[in-house]
């Protein structure tokens, strides 16, 4: 985040998952929390988010995204109260947010008592518009205790990421800002949002992912004016297991979305979405970065089948006899171990079909300096004047030839 912050302008906003009592954060960015319900308008998209909520409710209790059950009984009886309940506490209901939900989901007392306070007949009493959502939610207060209850733990089992963040805000007196998915209509607006890697909070992150991917199908569905989104997610599978990944990997690029998705290996997607799921996921994704040290056999095979087709000969020795022979094999031109990344200072890009290039990857310091020279370029071309003071000033001694190589390439001299 700081590394991004020294080249990345216009407003910062961040949103902090993590269970930290006092962070720290950078100067310039401003902390704001997540609440899904205020993206809501209409019961169709309370529906959307409580079906998104509730295939990540077993992420970060020991299952993953391929274990999620959307399709069981109680999962199922839960995703229609729970749309009422968002819908309820959304900008078109009570304007109470997550907090007003966290409190209401355990209040099934259907006596006049229990109407006053936040529970389930307040929330059918404002979804009563609805009549879907309203008789969906009083067929299951007249089911017998033991099976309402089941439905009422299944519910909140999916909103415990926001019993996380709504505990954490309890114990400061700060006014946090709410997010608003408009905040990235500005183009220049970056968001970071820290996650822990250990899975509690994924139920969140992905929540809000998937509202931004929806606002932007929305756009170019209106045919608005709008930015590319990029989504750039650090430690995939642990902090954000998206369970539309292959959806939004296939159309992301038509909304306008790029997504950088970063894992220390392909094989961690095998075993929170599958064998088959992470299978395609290495078959759509249409670029893949290889860094060194990086075993990825199954993306480096394919490259072998753009490389050509030629005759290889290998020689044989025989130890009884001490004859030499030598056969002819017809195959690819390389191998994909011959297209490894030579050192940590390089990668291998891979780009579908293809064989890729052998990127070079420099130290950060260096990149700047790279980066602003490049920068100065373009904006010297456009007849402006760059933004940083020291843009135009020449690179580290001993980089100068490999700034110019990379001033080359950006241009596209």
């Amino acid at each position: 985040m700081q590394n991004t912050m020294e080249r990345r302008f216009g407003p910062k906003g961040l949103i902090d998952f993590r269970p930290v009592v006092r962070p720290v954060y950078p100067d310039g960015v401003e902390a704001m929390a997540y609440d899904p319900t205020t993206t809501i308008d209409t019961p169709l998209q309370a529906l959307t988010i409580a079906e998104t909520i509730m295939q990540m409710a077993t992420v970060g209790m020991g299952s993953g995204a391929d274990q999620v059950s959307d399709g069981g009984v109680w999962e199922s009886q839960a995703a229609g109260p729970l749309a009422a309940f968002l819908y309820a506490a959304s900008p078109q209901g009570n304007r109470q947010g997550m907090e007003w939900v966290l409190r209401a989901v355990d209040n099934l007392d259907t006596t006049p008592e229990g109407a006053s306070q936040p529970g389930w007949l307040q929330a059918a009493a404002i979804c009563s518009r609805y009549e879907v959502l309203a008789i969906g939610m009083t067929r299951i207060l007249g089911m017998e205790p033991r099976q309402r209850d089941s439905v009422a733990i299944t519910m909140r089992k999916a909103i415990t990421p926001w019993l996380r963040t709504a505990l954490m805000a309890a114990g400061t007196t700060d006014l946090t800002k709410v997010f608003d998915p408009s905040f990235l209509d500005q183009p220049n607006a970056t968001l970071f949002v820290l996650a822990p890697a250990d899975g509690t909070v994924a139920g969140a992150a992905v929540t809000l992912i998937d509202s931004l991917v929806r606002r932007w199908r929305e756009k170019t569905s209106q045919r608005e004016q709008m930015h590319r989104l990029l989504l750039a997610i650090d430690e995939l599978p642990n902090t954000a297991p998206l369970p539309g990944l292959r959806r939004i990997v296939g159309e992301g690029r038509g909304l306008g979305i790029n997504l950088l998705a970063v894992v220390q290996d392909s094989c961690q997607n095998d075993t929170v979405y599958g064998p088959t799921y992470a299978q395609e996921l290495r078959a759509i994704f249409p670029a893949n970065i290889i860094m060194y040290g990086a075993h990825e056999e199954l993306l480096m095979n394919r490259t072998e089948d753009w490389s050509g087709l030629t005759f290889r000969r290998t020689e044989s020795y025989g130890q009884a006899d001490g004859h030499k022979g030598l056969n002819t094999d017809f195959g690819p031109s390389l191998k994909w171990q011959e297209l490894l990344p030579p050192d940590a200072e390089h990668a291998r890009l891979l780009i579908r079909g293809g064989l890729g290039h052998c990127v070079e990857i420099p130290d950060w310091t260096r990149f700047k300096a790279h980066y602003d020279q490049a920068c100065a370029a373009l904006l010297a071309r456009a007849g402006k004047t760059s933004r940083h003071p020291g843009a135009g000033a020449a690179p580290p001694e001993g980089v100068a030839a490999q700034g110019l190589r990379w001033l080359t390439r950006m241009i596209g001299r």
